[in-house]
């Protein structure tokens, strides 16, 4: 019996409830009254874990997939595909559920499922003229979302290319992006850059480097308490792992600062920063420590690099006051509260608020820079600024995870590793 079960659950159609009891707890529980269901396929995840693929008929097809069905990669069609993570004693749970309705115009989607130690890589692509593919990487047990990995371009337009690397458990995304008015993209086809050479703002003729600020878009994570100091619901800017871009400078050992930055929606940012030696306060605002924010204006995404007469400069001191720099800003409303890390370190905490609901719709860069003796001394940012404008405004990206007050910090509260 124990080998009839074995190729039951590996070779399947699927078997009769009644060949097994196992079997038929198993078929019973991921097929319920689903009559098409058939477990097609069983593969090992690790100690104790299993992952078991189940494909579908027409007839249980998903409420909302085409009337043709979903594609199933050999030109015909089906219900869709699901995958369940065995994990005794815990239920069989179903954790990713595809319908491949060609994921775009130009019918090209394709989905693949790679099942390694305690992982599971999920490759999604699509579109139409505008294509894309995205990577997940995922933890089953417990489950939890580890990396994205996205690239999204223009089919018909060279150099058009925007490929981004994001770090759950840190917050911290990468964005490398092509520039379609390079000489270097000019015979290039369609497609997105590697994500290497990354803390070199230009690492590569026609590409452009940045660290796009996360957004958690799970439930309740714009509910931010004014004036709670960040803790892991941020990227942080300014560590050994996170140098940032160097603008200007070099950095002061003594002055090693640390800057943590969240997006709670299209048009609010939290920044956090701790600087152990503050400067004296300059002449003016550019001479005095302070931090600056760059925003876009074109949201087309025809291209990658800012117009440099589209770009706008909004300077921030450390009192919380609010300057405008170059371009012909709309100012924000910043709101400024002096707190403590959570290893007791004094820290700023900024509150920067736009009136206008799409004000970071275009992309962003945050740049810190350092006085001494009433001159710029070190400046680092979130991506390449030459000639005092930015190279690249990487676009904000969504993160699957949730955020919450924990511990009296704003930290990451939820990862629920859901993938569909």
């Amino acid at each position: 019996m124990t080998r009839f079960f074995l190729f039951c659950l590996l070779a399947l159609p699927l078997c009769a409830a009644d060949d097994s009891p196992r079997d038929a707890t198993l078929v019973a529980a991921v097929c319920g009254k689903r009559e098409t269901c058939r477990i097609v396929a069983s593969k090992p995840a690790g100690k104790a874990l299993t992952v078991v693929e189940v494909r579908l008929g027409l007839k249980d097809k998903p409420a909302d997939a085409p009337d043709e069905g979903c594609q199933d990669g050999n030109g015909g069609y089906n219900g869709g595909t699901e995958y369940w993570l065995l994990a005794p004693p815990a239920p069989p749970d179903r954790f990713l559920a595809l319908c491949n309705d060609g994921y775009g115009a130009a019918g090209v989607g394709e989905d693949r499922v790679e099942i390694g130690d305690n992982r599971l890589t999920y490759t999604q692509a699509g579109g139409s003229n505008d294509r894309w593919s995205t990577t997940s990487v995922l933890q089953l047990s417990p489950r939890r979302a580890l990396s994205i990995d996205s690239c999204s371009y223009r089919n018909t337009t060279p150099g058009s290319g925007v490929a981004t690397h994001a770090e759950l458990t840190a917050m911290k995304v990468q964005s490398v992006a092509q520039d379609d008015r390079h000489p270097a993209m000019a015979n290039d086809g369609p497609g997105c850059p590697d994500v290497k050479g990354f803390w070199n703002p230009q690492p590569g003729p026609g590409l452009m480097a940045g660290l796009a600020l996360p957004i958690a878009v799970e439930k309740g994570s714009s509910e931010y308490p004014s004036g709670i100091p960040l803790g892991s619901c941020a990227v942080r800017l300014g560590t050994p792992d996170t140098p940032g871009f160097t603008v200007y400078g070099t950095p002061l050992p003594q002055r090693g600062a640390e800057l943590r930055m969240i997006a709670l929606d299209r048009h609010t940012l939290v920044l956090q920063l701790r600087d152990p030696q503050p400067a004296a306060a300059g002449v003016n605002w550019v001479q005095s420590d302070h931090l600056e924010i760059w925003t876009g204006k074109d949201t087309s995404g025809m291209h990658n690099r800012p117009d440099s007469t589209g770009t706008a400069q909004v300077g921030i001191g450390l009192d919380g006051k609010v300057y405008a720099g170059m371009g012909k800003p709309a100012l924000p409303a910043v709101k400024h509260t002096e707190a403590r890390d959570e290893t007791g370190r004094p820290v700023h905490v900024f509150e920067v608020r736009w009136e206008d609901e799409s004000a970071l719709a275009a992309g962003v860069v945050v740049v810190y820079s350092q006085a001494e003796g009433g001159r710029q001394s070190y400046v680092f940012s979130t991506a390449g600024i030459v000639r005092n404008r930015p190279l690249y405004l990487p676009a904000l990206a969504e993160l699957p995870v949730s955020c919450g007050v924990a511990d009296g910090r704003w930290s990451v509260t939820g990862n629920s590793g859901k993938l569909e």
